[in-house]
């Protein structure tokens, strides 16, 4: 999956919106302190292989 960039918004610890913009043929690094939401941010992407079919817009 090549995503280009992602929008979350309300979706467990992200409350407010977040835009996230990836860089083309690079390596993504997620980092961040405990608790400040790297595994939703990932479960979030995981999720849209699923969504993608039944109710979520892929831009």
């Amino acid at each position: 999956m090549n995503i280009k960039s992602i929008e979350i918004n309300n979706y467990k610890s992200f409350k407010e919106e977040k835009n996230i913009t990836y860089l083309e043929d690079s390596v993504t690094a997620v980092i961040g302190k405990n608790e400040s939401g790297k595994s939703n941010f990932l479960e979030a992407i995981g999720s849209l292989h699923y969504y993608k079919k039944t109710k979520l817009i892929v831009k």
